[in-house]
Formats: C-alpha cells, sequence, structure tokens
C-alpha cells in the first residue's frame, strides 16, 4: 500500500508521538526516549493533534500553522494570530510539508560525489576553511532577514575582510522602492491593502495569485465583492488573462509593453479634477503628462476608447478605489516609470495612507540587489572566492545560460552547500551537508513593517543533520568569541526577542513562551499617513520615457501561481494541480489565442519554436479565448535539470531574462518581439479541461440561447445552468432570477430544456427525508440531531485550489501522474470547475471566466446509492453519502451513475514514495486498488467535534469546528454546518436568495452543497 515506511515502523513511532510532539518548544536537543505509552507522557493523548505556530523563508510575509500528529507534521495551515493570513494559506504553501518529507532529501554529508560521515565532513570543513587567509570567503543565500541574517554576515566578516554575504532572488522590486523615493522620498514597497476599496483597477497586477500578499488579499477582495450596497467594478488591465482577470468585471486584453503608456493617460484624466492633490501637485502632473494624448494611448494600448473612458468616470466618482501596478516581469525598462505614474493615481485617487501604506511596508534594510549576483560571478571567474558556502538560492536555474554561472561556481577554491534536496546549484558544491528543513529549524523572519516571526522546528529530524547556523556560530565563536551569547541558534533568537520585544519587568521566560506560542510579534497597522509629493520628483521625469508597446508578435514571460521561482516544482501535488486557466497538469506551454492559431494554421498539441532576445525555445502550444492576440506567454518554474528525472519536466522560461542588469541592479524581462515557427512535433497535453467542449458554458445544458453566436467555434452560444449568476442591478432591484437559468419553471426556455423537466412530479416523492424512517419498522428518522450541509458563494471563490491541496494532504489522496491524468483518472475529491462565456459590448467579444469548486454533493436523493449492489454507498441519517471501503467491490456504478462526476476510482494500489509516507493522516485511511473513494465532508473531523461535545454534555454547536476546505479557503466562500439547527450560519445561508442546488431543478439529487449564485456588475449600474 505504501513504500518506505513498514507497519513495525510506524507502530513504533506512534508509540514514540506524545514525546515527539514535545519537541518544538523544547529548548534542549531532543532526545527520543522509546517507551509504550502503558506509560504516558503527563498531559498527552495519542492521536490528540497539536499546532504549532512557525514560517519558512519561503513564505514570504506569511505565517504557518503546522498540524502534528504522532510527532510528525501533516498538514498546515495560515497562522491565526497573523494579520496577514488569518488563519488561512494558499495551495503553494501548504505544500511546504511535501519538501519536509522530500523523498530526494539528503540523509549524509556528500564529497566529490561520495557520501561520508558527519565527522569526516568536519574534517574537510575545518581544513579548507582554515586555510582561507585574509579573505575571499563569500556566502550565497537566499533573501535572509534578522538573526539569520545576522550570522551569515557575522560569519563572513570573522574569517576575512573581502568576503562579502551575497543574497539572490529571482525576482527583485528595486523599482518599486526607487519610484517611492522619487514620489514620496521613501525608498520601500508600501504594504497594498484592498480592505474598505469600492474600485479597483489593475494594470495587470495578479493580486489574489502572485502578487503582493495573495493570501491577504484573495480576502480583502472578497470582502470587497461582497459589499453590494457599495461596491463598484473591478477592471483588470492586461495582454493575458490571469486568475485575477478572470475574477475580474471588465478584462481588457491589451497589447504587451502598453501599462505604462495607458497609466499616464488615467493619470492624466484623473489629476484635472482630484481633490486630493494640492495645486503644485496638479501642476507636476500636468507637467509630467503633457506629451501623453490619452486617445492615441489608449489606441496603442488595443482598448475600447468607450471603456477606457467608463473606467475613468467611475475611478472620479470612487471613494475609496485603488490603482495597483503591473509585476516588474511585464515591465521590462519601464518599471521605475511605471510605478511613479501608479504612485501619483493613488495620490489622486486618496488611496496614499489608506491602501497604500507606508508606516507598514517593506523597508530597505532586505532588499535583494541582483546585480551582486553578478558581481560575485565576476570575482568567481577572476579567482578571487577562496571559499564559497551556498544555501536556499539557485542561481544557476534563475540566471541565462549565457551568463556561465554554473562554471563560474565550479572555480571557487572550495564549495560547500547546506542543502536539504539538491538543485542546479547546490549540486556543483565540493562538499554538500544535509541540512535541516525550515520546519526542523530555528529562525527570525523580517518582512512588513509590524510583521515580526519566528520559525520554530515542529517536528524532529528523523536522521543525524544539523541547522546551518548553528554549524555558522560555532565557527564564529573560534574566530571572534564572545561575538554572540550562545553557539546555539535557539538560544541567540531567545536573547534577542526578549530583549527587543518582551514588556518591560515581564518575565523573560514567560514572554518567550508567548512568543513561541504567538508564532512572533506582530503589531502591524493597515492604515498609514497620506504623503506629500516629494521634491524629488521633477516634471521632465517621463522625458526619456520611451513606449515599448509592441504591435506585432510578442512574448510575455509570467509568474507561475504553482511554482513561483521553481523552488516548488520538485513537489506533486503542485505538478497534478491543474493549472487554474487552462487545466494542464505536469506540463509547460506557451499560451496562444485561438485566433491567433487558427490564422497560424495551428493545433493544440503543435511544438512550435519561440525566438526572442537570442534564445530559441521549443514549446508546444496551448490555444485559449482568455490572452490577446499575437501574443504568446509563458510560465515560470518548470525546466528544471537538477530535480532528478520525475520533475525535470518542461521549458525553463528564465532563460528569457536580460544578461544585464538595468540602472537599479535588477535582471528584466519584459515584453519581447518574438518570431516563431512549426517544427512539425506533436506533444500530448494532459488536462482536466476539455478544450472547447467542457471548458466552456457554451455546451448547450439546456437550449437557452446566449445573446451572441461564437462564429470561431462553428456554433451558437448556451448559457449552461449548472453555473448561475445575477447582476447588481438585478439584486439591488430584487431580481435574484441570475443567468445560467433554471430558476423561473414560467420562462419558455425552461420548458425548452433539452433535460426532462417534469412538470408532473407525482412520480418523484419530493417529502423531505426528515419524515423518512432510517430503518423500516423502527421510529429513528433521518436528522433528528444533524444534518450536514456546506454553502458555497461563488460570489466569494476565486479558484484558487487551496481546498483542492488541503484536501490531497488531509485525506491521504494519491498523485498518479501524468499519464493517468490524461486517462481522466485524477484522484482529487474537489475540482475547480472553470466556464467560459462570451457576450458582445461595444461591438467587441467579451469573455467572462467562471470558477466553480466541485465535490460529492452529498445528495439527499443520489443516484449513486441506488445502483451499488454492495451497499458500499448510502445514506447516513446525518446527511451524508457514506463510503465503506471494505464493502466496496469496484464495480464502478456509482461513479457512472454520478451526475457530478466527483468519485475516484483506484485503479492502482496508492504509492507514497519513500518519505511522503511520512505526511500521511493517520486520522485518515488509505485506499487500495479497485475501491471507489470520494469527498466525506472529512468525517473524521465531524466524529472528533461530536466526541468532544460529547465529553462536555450537550451536541455539536455552531462554530465548533471547520472541516478542511473551510478552514483554509481566503476568501471565506466556504460555510459548513449542522442546517438542522436553524440558527445555524450554514442553515440562514442555504435560505439566501442567490441559493441554488446544482442540476437539482432538473435531476432532483437534493445536493446538500448549496450555491450562491455570482454577483456580475454592469456598466449600466450606479457609480461606485
Amino acid at each position: 500500500m505504501t513504500k518506505g515506511i513498514k507497519r513495525r515502523d510506524f507502530l513504533a513511532l506512534m508509540g514514540l508521538s506524545g514525546a515527539a510532539a514535545t519537541l518544538s518548544c523544547s529548548e534542549e536537543k531532543f532526545t527520543e526516549k522509546w517507551d509504550p505509552w502503558v506509560k504516558p507522557v503527563p498531559g498527552m493523548l495519542p492521536r490528540k493533534a497539536w499546532h504549532y505556530p512557525t514560517t519558512t523563508r519561503e513564505c514570504g510575509a506569511n505565517g504557518l500553522w503546522v498540524k502534528t500528529l504522532g510527532g510528525r507534521a501533516t498538514r498546515i495551515n495560515g497562522n491565526p494570530k497573523h494579520p496577514l493570513t488569518q488563519g488561512k494559506m494558499d495551495g503553494r504553501m501548504q505544500s511546504i510539508v511535501q519538501g519536509l518529507y522530500s523523498p530526494n532529501r539528503l540523509k549524509a554529508p556528500v564529497f566529490n560525489g561520495k557520501e561520508i560521515s558527519w565527522e569526516e565532513a568536519r574534517k574537510v570543513l575545518d581544513e579548507h576553511l582554515g586555510k582561507v587567509k585574509g579573505g575571499g570567503v563569500f556566502a550565497l543565500t537566499g533573501a535572509i532577514s534578522g538573526i539569520t541574517k545576522d550570522i551569515w554576515s557575522a560569519f563572513v566578516a570573522t574569517h576575512g575582510s573581502t568576503g562579502k554575504l551575497v543574497q539572490f532572488e529571482a525576482f527583485a522590486n528595486s523599482s518599486m522602492r526607487e519610484a517611492s523615493e522619487r514620489v514620496f522620498g521613501k525608498r520601500e514597497v508600501p504594504l497594498y491593502s484592498l480592505e474598505g476599496i469600492d474600485m479597483v483597477v489593475s494594470f495587470g497586477a495578479d493580486f489574489l495569485e502572485t502578487w503582493g500578499n495573495p493570501v491577504f488579499q484573495q480576502k480583502s477582495y472578497a470582502d470587497f465583492k461582497a459589499d453590494f450596497e457599495h461596491r463598484g467594478p473591478h477592471y483588470q488591465l492586461e495582454p493575458k488573462m490571469t486568475v485575477t482577470g478572470a475574477n475580474a468585471d471588465k478584462w481588457a486584453g491589451i497589447r504587451p509593453g502598453s501599462e505604462t503608456l495607458l497609466a499616464l493617460a488615467v493619470l492624466k484624466e484623473l489629476a484635472v479634477d482630484s481633490h486630493n492633490l494640492s495645486e503644485t501637485e496638479k501642476e507636476l502632473v500636468t507637467a509630467l503628462t503633457s506629451n501623453v494624448v490619452s486617445a492615441d494611448a489608449v489606441k496603442q494600448s488595443g482598448m475600447n476608447k468607450k471603456a477606457f473612458q467608463t473606467m475613468v468616470d467611475k475611478l472620479k466618482h470612487a471613494k475609496h478605489a485603488v490603482a495597483l501596478p503591473a509585476g516588474d516581469l511585464a515591465l521590462g525598462n519601464d518599471g521605475v516609470f511605471h510605478h511613479v505614474a501608479l504612485l501619483l493615481i493613488n495620490k489622486a485617487l486618496g488611496s496614499i495612507g489608506k491602501h497604500v501604506n507606508y508606516n507598514s511596508g517593506l523597508s530597505g534594510d532586505n532588499q535583494v540587489v541582483q546585480s551582486e549576483m553578478l558581481s560575485l560571478i565576476d570575482s568567481l571567474n577572476a579567482g578571487k572566492v577562496d571559499f564559497l558556502i551556498i544555501k536556499d538560492t539557485n542561481p544557476v536555474y534563475v540566471l541565462p545560460e549565457g551568463l556561465g554561472t554554473k562554471n563560474a561556481i565550479e572555480k571557487a577554491g572550495f564549495s560547500v552547500a547546506f542543502a536539504d534536496v539538491l538543485n542546479e546549484t547546490n549540486s556543483l558544491a565540493n562538499l554538500i551537508l544535509p541540512g535541516a528543513h525550515d520546519l526542523e529549524s530555528w529562525g527570525e523572519v523580517v518582512s512588513y513593517k509590524g510583521i515580526n516571526m519566528l520559525m520554530q522546528p515542529v517536528m524532529t529530524p528523523r536522521w543525524e543533520l544539523y541547522q546551518a547556523e548553528d554549524i555558522l556560530l560555532s565557527y564564529i565563536e573560534k574566530a571572534a568569541p564572545g561575538t554572540f551569547v550562545d553557539n546555539s541558534v535557539m538560544k541567540v533568537l531567545k536573547d534577542k526577542w526578549v530583549k527587543t520585544y518582551a514588556a518591560e519587568g515581564a518575565d523573560p521566560e514567560k514572554a518567550w513562551r508567548g512568543f513561541l506560542k504567538d508564532g512572533g510579534h506582530f503589531d502591524l497597522k493597515l492604515e498609514g499617513e497620506d504623503l506629500a509629493v516629494s521634491e524629488n520628483l521633477t516634471g521632465d521625469f517621463f522625458s526619456t520615457y520611451k513606449p515599448q508597446t509592441l504591435s506585432g508578435k510578442a512574448l510575455v514571460v509570467i509568474e507561475s501561481g504553482k511554482f513561483g521561482d521553481g523552488t516548488s516544482a520538485n513537489r506533486n501535488w503542485l505538478q497534478e494541480l491543474p493549472d487554474r486557466m487552462t487545466g494542464i497538469v505536469w506540463d509547460s506551454w506557451v499560451e496562444v489565442a485561438r485566433k491567433t492559431g487558427k490564422k497560424e494554421g495551428w493545433q493544440i498539441g503543435d511544438v512550435i519554436t519561440i525566438s526572442a532576445k537570442g534564445v530559441d525555445m521549443d514549446v508546444p502550444v496551448m490555444l485559449t479565448d482568455t490572452i490577446a492576440e499575437d501574443v504568446f506567454c509563458l510560465q515560470t518554474g518548470q525546466g528544471h535539470t537538477g530535480y532528478g528525472k520525475l520533475y525535470n519536466r518542461g521549458i525553463n522560461a528564465f532563460a528569457f531574462y536580460s544578461k544585464k542588469t538595468n540602472d537599479l541592479g535588477d535582471l528584466v524581462m519584459g515584453p519581447m518581439a518574438a518570431k516563431v515557427s512549426l517544427t512539425g512535433r506533436k506533444h500530448r497535453f494532459s488536462m482536466v479541461n476539455l478544450p472547447e467542449i467542457g471548458e466552456r458554458l457554451t455546451q448547450p445544458l439546456s437550449k437557452s440561447k446566449a445573446d451572441v453566436e461564437i462564429p470561431l467555434y462553428g456554433g451558437e452560444a448556451y448559457d449552461r445552468d449548472i453555473y448561475q449568476w445575477t447582476t447588481l442591478d438585478e439584486l439591488h432591484h430584487g431580481g435574484h432570477h441570475g443567468h445560467g437559468h433554471g430558476v423561473d419553471k414560467t420562462d419558455p426556455k425552461y420548458l425548452a430544456s433539452e433535460f426532462p423537466v417534469a412538470t408532473d412530479t407525482d412520480w418523484y416523492d419530493r417529502k423531505p427525508r426528515t419524515e423518512t424512517p432510517v430503518v423500516v419498522g423502527r421510529d429513528e428518522t433521518f436528522y433528528d440531531d444533524y444534518k450536514w450541509e456546506m454553502t458555497i458563494d461563488l460570489n466569494r471563490c476565486d479558484g484558487c485550489s487551496a481546498c483542492t491541496v488541503a484536501c490531497y494532504a488531509e485525506n491521504n489522496i494519491q498523485v498518479v501522474g501524468k499519464d493517468q491524468v490524461g486517462k481522466g483518472r485524477i484522484m482529487s475529491w474537489v475540482r475547480i470547475n472553470r466556464y467560459i462565456t462570451f457576450h458582445k459590448k461595444d461591438d467587441q467579444l467579451e469573455t467572462k471566466v467562471h470558477f466553480m469548486p466541485m465535490a460529492c454533493q452529498q445528495c439527499g436523493s443520489a443516484p449513486c446509492e441506488t445502483v451499488c449492489p454492495s451497499l458500499a454507498t448510502y445514506h447516513t441519517k446525518e446527511g451524508l453519502n457514506a463510503m465503506v471501503y471494505n464493502r466496496c467491490i469496484g464495480t464502478r456504478y456509482c461513479a457512472n451513475n454520478c451526475v457530478y462526476k466527483t468519485r475516484r476510482f483506484n485503479w492502482f494500489d496508492a504509492v507514497f514514495d519513500e518519505d511522503l509516507a511520512w505526511q500521511l493522516n493517520p486520522e485518515v485511511s488509505v485506499r487500495s486498488r479497485g475501491v471507489m473513494e470520494k469527498c466525506t465532508f472529512c468525517i473524521q473531523t465531524i466524529n472528533k467535534a461530536k466526541d468532544e461535545a460529547k465529553d462536555k454534555g450537550r451536541k455539536v454547536q455552531d462554530g465548533d469546528f471547520k472541516i478542511t476546505c473551510q478552514e483554509v479557503c481566503p476568501c471565506d466562500a466556504i460555510t459548513f454546518g449542522n442546517a438542522s439547527d436553524p440558527n445555524s450560519l450554514v442553515s440562514k445561508t442555504a435560505k439566501n436568495p442567490r441559493s441554488y442546488q446544482a442540476l437539482d431543478h432538473h435531476l432532483h439529487t437534493r445536493p446538500g452543497i448549496h450555491y450562491l449564485k455570482k454577483v456580475e456588475i454592469d456598466d449600466s449600474g450606479k457609480h461606485a
């Protein structure tokens, strides 16, 4: 059933669970003590979950809340006390636990390709570090801060005078810092907040997936969309529709490189009537935009003129609007110009301080400048680096091949790498030391002002390894005794935190325990102060600006929402998580507009060669309706060569980075003029969306015609009523009928439905099951105490897939790989359906995307139950569609009869490679070959809550617990509870006028999940 862990080992581990769970807050080194539970650990209970707040360097500004069972970390959520995450977490951060249990983790030191002992490794390290005389010691790390940075800096400083600590990251933000200094005299990155907004215009910021702090922004954005009284529109202006663009009210597919020009046109229009600019500031803006002709800018961008004017008018009337800049990958050399324009727009809107906050921004102290890495390459090539130590960075993967990063690192006198897994960079080191994972380490992460996070171990390492900073401290003590208070990172950290953050006169021990319990020290202020425009900005600032709008074929690169800089590309949850927009798994592709593909004669899967910036790359084509014409889009994160056979797949989009840095020291990407040619080869994708069929709402589930024909598809468009929406105007006037029809049974279109709509329902017993006995002849009826139901607000859900990843972690769902997904055998219990609609607006075809979470609907009259010959699936008295695995004989009749297609069949025994088996949740069984499985509303969590309520002598109350998908959802789109309680939130939400049950009006399945219609906003509605 699993590989890499034996039954005897598992039972032994369970016996250890109580002692191991105490590790994370222990100040002494953990010592394993193998005692049976007949001699229990005081205060511990077997199978009792413990949660530890911590963070990792990969998290950025997010705090983690790690669940441990039996001494093992099993799942990650957001720290509930963290002011930004507020107990929520996205899919990428949840997958960090897979890094802890990676099958590729190093277990012993490696010297010149050969495994050695730690004793031998220490001797090698001592020998080569001792040879360094007078300097030449360099350290290469990822972005670090706080005490971690202090230790690395001290190590370099105490071992010579010519060395340097170099930090390298794939993405930089120097242009935002430079613009902030120009406009407001602050060299910082502000905290952008969507709290309390009534309108948002994004010039390409994918703020729901990659830009800023997505988890924080998702919650605020969902609240914005739910404020029906004050809500205005969300405009997204970008060449390729991102997840954020898919959620926008109005998406404009503009030309690549036109973001800054369009921003200047908006600034010029707003400044004239702005009450938030002084007369001096208005004069400055007039000078800055003197060469801008709004009509020409709009024309060059490809945006509809009327749509642009409507957007500007709404901005002028909005009271709490905010404008968000494009990501730096899209801007190229326009970065500073663009951010200056956006900061001035927000100044004109009155958003500085309210939604663009410098009081809680990222200071310049922790800035990563990419040019320092290029300087290190020069030093390596010049033979000036005697000793190089590497940790948590991968410049060989990120930097263009022409820079010769790999050859340069190999020229170091001696190189050492601390690594949990090998990558393209650390594998080049002479000595590779297996380092502790961040979830096994102590540390500190400083991000926004007021957010200081502690990193603490949540479990003990399972073999001999050491934290890098502990080893560095031992060498610092030898070279410069007394530099730190101790040789232990934990004790150095404790000393600093007690002195810095503990209240005056507080008990140090109690204060320290409080910091560990909270996961840090938080004093974030979401609102700052309005700032005047600095004298640093002069009227001729844009005199050197030259628009880089591309009119022909253009290549753009965007950050992947799953893989980011590529660090997480070796986690199979993320590889098997479908791309939000295309549904592709385990692959790379270039996204191209369907019109462009038709013009070129391409089909999905055709391999083309893209040539830009002197780089030629072969990549398969994915044709979509969510990208501007003649735009070619790649995503970062794939294309590794150092992650092993399973994860070395796809193409590396970082190859298109410039080989030189700009004036700020950053590498640039930006829009690129591209040449393309067909290779004649074909590539087979595995995807969960069926191109041109299943991904669209144009598949006619009913005969209700939409208001537009789609000649591209060769047929008419239809609304599909599985997904329903209404408009803000209809909501205000009590309409609620919505689109995606099926509610008004007197509508002739409804009666013309292709599905058999029953006007006479005598054939179907609509008597509620509350009057039905569970067993004939007994008094016990259904739903006496509980009926577990769920509501999903489609207006809040943004399709982020956090629920999907959380379900993998909680319910031991197996990953089957690309080939099996291609055969329709993906095992995820929660999928995110993506639908597309087309409507004509101002003589333009308007594309809309809709996301719909779909899991087992827990039907009250389930088609699956009636066909199971072994009674493996049945309806419980608490309203669940139960699944008894031991009864299942694998006929798959139930899956065939499920109209929602949410049942999953195990074609093979689940295989969890080596260490990944340690992540399994011991509360949930692993299903074997031939067994059907599906969502059970986390029955293990429900039963636990019932047991705890029983101990207290009462029933489960509303809010006593949350199931996994509900707990992680950053948008708070999911409500779950007891519908038999009329006062429960789920019961009240299910009675919302926007509520409907998917396909129930067609099939009468009585789903236990209620959806709330999405609320669209129309240009004809009121101003924000």
